[in-house]
């Protein structure tokens, strides 16, 4: 999420993101953290109370709904809330992405930067744009582009390649 703050007229951006794993320990952390942020939204009168552990979604790639507080957008928008009066709502943008078609399905391995593709970029999903009216940002300003451009050369961009070669 990128915006301009008022005072300043600086364009601040915020960004989050996920554990990657399945393990016991991970899905303890992640359980731990959505939790954490549920409350953080809670608190900062984002989500009302009466919808904490619900979920505005159908169903997921996995077929689970995630209810409030899983996406890790939570952090930007309770940052984004603790300034809100300082934020041109119409310059509030953001990106959601579907980070496997960017970062394979490797838990411990190191990558270099990959350039995004087509088809990482998603529309917000049903509980973030619930908190995008919350903070009055316009909801085009969410969805995924349809197409983009990388301003360096493809050249000088390095393949996502795990560094032990595999």
């Amino acid at each position: 999420m990128w915006f301009t703050q008022k005072s300043t007229r600086a364009t601040l951006i915020a960004i989050s993101s996920s554990l990657n794993g399945a393990t016991r320990k991970v899905r303890s952390s992640k359980t731990k953290a959505q939790l954490r942020r549920d409350q953080m939204l809670i608190n900062c009168d984002l989500l009302p109370k009466e919808k904490q552990g619900t979920t505005l979604l159908r169903s997921t790639p996995r077929g689970k709904p995630a209810s409030f507080g899983h996406c890790v957008e939570t952090v930007p928008f309770v940052f984004v809330r603790s300034i809100q009066d300082d934020i041109e709502t119409d310059s509030a943008k953001g990106l959601s992405l579907h980070i496997q078609s960017i970062i394979p399905q490797m838990v411990s391995c190191p990558y270099v930067y990959a350039p995004p593709n087509p088809n990482c970029f998603v529309d917000s999903c049903a509980n973030c744009l619930f908190l995008i009216r919350r903070l009055s940002f316009n909801e085009e300003n969410f969805k995924a582009p349809k197409s983009f451009s990388i301003h360096e050369s493809p050249s000088s961009l390095p393949h996502l390649v795990p560094k032990n070669g595999r």
